[in-house]
């Protein structure tokens, strides 16, 4: 069985393993993002996992705000006490680099 083929059932695992039909969607929706911002393949599923339970969790930060740190590879909870936004957010290491191929040669 081929790397990738593994990968493919690790998150598809993932994804039935959460509660609603909202965060199994969710969970995809983040494994997409962690793959496209080249997060290691066998780290994708913790970004998708860790992004849904951030989400399900009360931060103080809206939906949209949430979405705006998955996207650029930083959780919600994390923001909160680092002082993260919209200007300052390039000076923190975000999980995509964290989880990136190059961390773990």
């Amino acid at each position: 069985m081929s790397y990738a083929v593994m990968n493919m059932k690790k998150i598809l695992k993932g994804c039935l393993k959460q509660k609603t039909f909202f965060d199994k969607l969710r969970y995809l929706k983040y494994a997409y993002i962690g793959y496209k911002n080249g997060i290691i393949p066998f780290r994708i599923d913790r970004f998708a996992e860790n992004c849904v339970y951030d989400y399900n969790l009360d931060t103080g930060f809206s939906a949209e705000e949430k979405d705006w740190f998955y996207q650029r590879g930083y959780y919600s909870f994390k923001a909160g006490f680092c002082g993260l936004n919209r200007e300052n957010y390039k000076s923190f290491i975000s999980e995509f680099d964290f989880y990136a191929p190059r961390t773990y040669i």
